[in-house]
């Protein structure tokens, strides 16, 4: 992973998050998107509102459990940091292994 992928993640969403509370459409901000320079891949409305879901989700609590990642894979990540967060997702606290 590029060592600036986590910066990126956090800005776009932050950016995309602004216009969706300002009220633009999802396909708008699609529109939006694929209008950068050097945009590779186009993006749909149904992308922007998916991309969003996930993003509040996954700021709230781990989607997939260490043990489900174990059970699917094999194995979870190796750089699976899970069990040192609580469920609810803030950092720091100690809570239940996931």
């Amino acid at each position: 992973m590029p060592l600036l992928s986590p910066v990126f993640r956090e800005v776009n969403f932050q950016r995309i998050r602004q216009l969706d509370e300002e009220g633009y459409q999802p396909a708008t901000i699609a529109r939006i998107i694929n209008e950068q320079p050097g945009a590779k891949v186009k993006i749909f409305a149904p992308d922007v509102r998916g991309y969003l879901k996930l993003q509040q989700l996954g700021s709230e609590k781990m989607l997939i459990s260490k043990k489900a990642m174990g059970g699917i894979v094999g194995s979870p990540l190796q750089s699976d940091q899970s069990d040192q967060f609580g469920q609810s997702g803030q950092s720091g606290q100690p809570g239940e292994p996931a």
